[in-house]
């Protein structure tokens, strides 16, 4: 592109603005992800740290799955059991 604009006497930063390039700007940064969950975060230290016996690396992994496909609860589901009076 630089050469192409120099054989045409062009200034090549005008060629680039026209194509909304910017040559001085930095490459983006890929976004940062969400700050995790405190308790999440330690349940996956634990599923890494090789002190945690295989036997509770089961059992962490079985009640995420549990918990990651049970079906969810009706939004008035805290109201059931109550009586008026």
């Amino acid at each position: 592109m630089v050469a192409f604009c120099e054989g045409l006497g062009l200034n090549p930063a005008a060629a680039f603005a026209a194509l909304g390039w910017d040559r001085a700007a930095t490459p983006r940064a890929t976004p940062t992800p969400p700050p995790m969950d405190p308790d999440v975060e330690a349940l996956l230290r634990r599923l890494v740290d090789p002190n945690v016996s295989d036997a509770e690396k089961f059992h962490i992994r079985e009640t995420i799955r549990y918990l990651a496909y049970r079906p969810t609860l009706p939004a008035d589901s805290g109201k059931r059991g109550r009586q008026a009076g």
